[in-house]
């Protein structure tokens, strides 16, 4: 009894029996999403769309074209938690936040990357549109504790002050510590000494 582009769903509201309604199949469409659960309601199990590198919005099933409504086409669609499948995707590549998504604040996913990696960010809904990505701009990484090529590890270039009597560590905040090591062995470059061990002065030096 539904008309294209509705489902007959049954409900049990409190109070009373359960009753069948009409509810549309794009009740999410082209709504900001990270994950599928973001794209479903009830037995509408909707899923979140790749849109690149920006943004990532809730599709909706679809086998022909006229399955979707204007401004939609019906296409072979990534998934953002993996998988594809044939999706109504929004023809400009991009949505409107409708007044529900800016009233809940709903955000998306994006990134920014470079020759040194890719940060994660997000896009949030507000009055005047889909944010700019808020994602940091990837750098290249040094002893300051953050971790600046957003690769999940902080500070993993180490200090150095090409001395072998010291045991170089980044401390974060751009401080290297640089502790001498007295008793270890080194060399001092000399061909006419033996035995060469760091003193408590961190020199290297032979009998």
């Amino acid at each position: 009894d539904c008309p294209q582009g509705w489902a007959c769903k049954e409900f049990k509201l409190p109070g009373e029996d359960v009753t069948s309604a009409c509810v549309s199949d794009f009740v999410h469409l082209c709504q900001p999403c990270r994950t599928k659960a973001d794209c479903a309601i009830g037995e509408i199990q909707n899923v979140c769309v790749d849109y690149g590198p920006d943004a990532a919005f809730c599709g909706a099933s679809c086998e022909e074209q006229s399955d979707c409504p204007d401004g939609f086409e019906c296409i072979n669609a990534t998934h953002v938690d993996g998988g594809e499948s044939t999706q109504c995707t929004s023809i400009d590549l991009t949505c409107d936040c409708s007044e529900s998504a800016i009233k809940s604040g709903l955000t998306t996913r994006c990134s920014r990357s470079n020759s040194y990696g890719t940060c994660p960010g997000e896009r949030r809904c507000a009055a005047e549109g889909l944010q700019d990505c808020d994602a940091p701009e990837p750098g290249e990484e040094v002893c300051n504790g953050v971790d600046d090529d957003c690769n999940g590890t902080t500070d993993e270039v180490p200090c150095d002050d090409e001395n072998p009597c010291t045991q170089d560590t980044c401390k974060g905040n751009a401080e290297c510590s640089f502790d001498i090591t007295p008793g270890v062995p080194c060399d001092d470059g000399k061909l006419n000494t033996k035995n060469d061990l760091c003193d408590d002065q961190g020199i290297c030096t032979g009998a």
